[in-house]
């Protein structure tokens, strides 16, 4: 009989050691969202207007504040006055800071919502859309730093327009003295080809021009609850 059948054999179990975070640790990471009601973002957007019209349309620390809040708890049905009171608070804030790249993209995105509204561009599908409650300084700002995005698009255009009076002509001539077809149909058919190459050509250019400016100017932003507060109305 085998003397070492009975011999007990001591295996040496390693304990797993689960770290637990007080709770008091988990409390300072996870912080939970302040939250208001509609009535309540409303309210306080009357505030952020009063405060910058009394402060002569500059970002004291309560209109810093009030943007923040309302960046950070968007309203379910987001209007489109509040958005642009929101942006234009942070553009305030920027320019004191002398971002200039970031105070640029608060301007070109409030001059997007602001065509939207006017019925000159597509209106975004995050934002219900109100009459306008905006004032002049606010109009004059979005002119004034979006001008040279207006000027770009003009010289686009017409650079498009020349090209696309060139190939016209080239067109006419083929389609007139060479294949002999008559200059009605040749107007009819060119007509159609500048009218589908400018929504598809001119419009998806400017598009991208305009994607491009902005996204360049977002990279300098600093506050990423603006971000956040944008990216459905940018996507829509």
């Amino acid at each position: 009989m085998d003397e070492n059948k009975n011999d007990i054999i001591d295996v040496e179990v390693e304990e797993e050691v689960v770290e637990t975070i007080p709770s008091e640790e988990v409390e300072s990471v996870v912080e939970e969202k302040p939250s208001f009601s509609d009535d309540e973002i409303d309210q306080k957007v009357n505030e952020l207007q009063s405060e910058l019209k009394e402060n002569g349309f500059k970002a004291n620390d309560k209109v810093k504040d009030l943007a923040k809040t309302i960046a950070q708890n968007s309203k379910d049905y987001l209007d489109n006055n509040t958005y642009l009171w929101v942006m234009y608070a942070y553009a305030m804030k920027y320019k004191e800071e002398e971002n200039k790249n970031a105070e640029r993209f608060c301007y070109i995105r409030m001059m997007s919502v602001m065509d939207a509204s006017e019925g000159k561009g597509k209106k975004q599908k995050a934002l219900t859309f109100e009459s306008l409650n905006i004032t002049d300084n606010m109009r004059n700002d979005v002119a004034e730093h979006t001008a040279f995005m207006k000027k770009a698009a003009s010289s686009l255009k017409k650079q498009f327009l020349l090209m696309e009076l060139v190939m016209l002509l080239v067109f006419v001539v083929l389609m007139v003295f060479i294949f002999r077809y008559s200059f009605i149909v040749t107007v009819a058919f060119c007509a159609l080809l500048l009218f589908a190459n400018y929504m598809m050509t001119y419009r998806s250019l400017f598009d991208r021009y305009y994607k491009e400016q902005t996204e360049a100017s977002k990279t300098h932003c600093q506050d990423q609850e603006l971000i956040e507060f944008d990216l459905p109305v940018f996507l829509s």
